[in-house]
């Protein structure tokens, strides 16, 4: 996972963000996100503080939510909304088959 989010900075070709993408790149960063919630979720943070290993959970979550930001922007910016439309119109369709 550190290789995956130090690979995966802003100066990535759009080339990298695709094959990110459609190779499930994304399903196993949000994966790791879940994974550092549930860590994070079951201490008891107010009673006994962020500890060091928290902290660490809490920067590896910073971390892949800015990947994911970047790597996404372009799919929801300019794929998402065709995608959509897409997702609908086979939708009425089989509707009307």
């Amino acid at each position: 996972m550190e290789t995956l989010l130090s690979l995966t900075s802003k100066r990535a070709g759009e080339w990298f963000k695709e094959e990110l993408r459609g190779l499930g790149g994304l399903e196993h960063i949000v994966k790791t996100i879940r994974e550092c919630h549930r860590h994070i979720n079951s201490q008891n943070v107010l009673r006994s503080g962020w500890t060091d290993p928290l902290l660490d959970k809490l920067r590896k979550v910073d971390r892949c939510l800015r990947v994911l930001e970047n790597v996404s922007a372009f799919f929801f910016c300019f794929l998402l909304p065709s995608y959509i439309i897409l997702q609908r119109t086979r939708h009425i369709t089989k509707k009307n088959e």
